[in-house]
């Protein structure tokens, strides 16, 4: 006989044998990017145990609820449901935004000084005793205003297009980290779905398509961990290239 121990399973038509290993269900975080400081609400259902333990918190748990924890920094949340015949761990990633910096004093533009009008000068005698008209001042011409400078190049180092606000924070957010570049974003209609606009997550402008691929190919060796395809981009072209979009993965990072 098979010495393995059996768990009696109560339901409404009877009382039946199973051996199956545990099941989580649901495991998630709400939101998926927080600001510092900001909580996080996980939700989780699990199966075939009563108890779940919470990593990196180290705490046990019922087998279904949630919590709210507040976060200081990127935090990935792993679900271990375990009973005697095996059990599943799951991982959450919540991304935390950085400080923003703090606004600077509106600046005090200095009083103008009133324009200097040259001193009259009264008028000579002659022997006509002719009256001599006082001479007009001066005013000078308003200098024309410099035309402002062109911008440096319409041509751009393009990473994603993406519509979820969630998504581009944290592609910003790698990139930051991986390769400490600030990008910035540009609107564009989705050339597959009518009606939709993208964010265009970019680095640039550069003055040619030759200084763009330059720093392209030094930014690739720290570019390397993320699943991106970035290219040069003319900023005025209409549409993005197509190019896969960024999934949010179950592995730990």
């Amino acid at each position: 006989m098979n010495p393995r121990v059996l768990f009696l399973l109560c339901t409404a038509g009877g009382s039946i044998l199973a051996e199956e290993p545990a099941r989580i269900q649901v495991f998630m975080a709400m939101p998926a990017v927080v600001r510092r400081g900001s909580p996080v609400t996980l939700t989780w259902s699990a199966t075939g145990t009563d108890r779940v333990k919470l990593e990196p918190l180290g705490v046990q748990l019922p087998s279904k609820g949630t919590l709210n924890h507040a976060l200081i920094g990127r935090t990935t949340f792993w679900l271990s449901a375990v009973n005697a015949w095996g059990g599943q761990t799951l991982p959450v990633v919540v991304d935390v935004l950085p400080d923003e910096p703090p606004s600077p004093p509106p600046a005090i533009a200095p009083p103008t000084p009133p324009p200097v009008q040259p001193p009259v000068q009264p008028p000579a005698k002659s022997a006509a005793s002719s009256p001599v008209p006082a001479p007009v001042p001066k005013v000078a011409k308003p200098s024309a205003m410099p035309a402002p400078p062109a911008e440096a190049g319409a041509i751009w180092i393009q990473f994603a297009a993406l519509s979820a606000p969630a998504s581009i924070a944290r592609l910003q957010g790698d990139l930051r980290r991986a390769a400490g570049i600030e990008t910035v974003l540009s609107d564009v209609a989705d050339p597959q779905v009518p009606g939709l606009t993208l964010k265009r997550v970019r680095l640039g402008p550069f003055a040619t398509p030759r200084a763009a691929k330059a720093r392209l190919q030094e930014l690739k060796p720290r570019l390397a961990g993320l699943a991106l395809k970035p290219y040069v981009d003319r900023g005025e072209d209409p549409a993005p290239k197509a190019h896969p979009r960024r999934r949010r993965s179950g592995n730990p990072p």
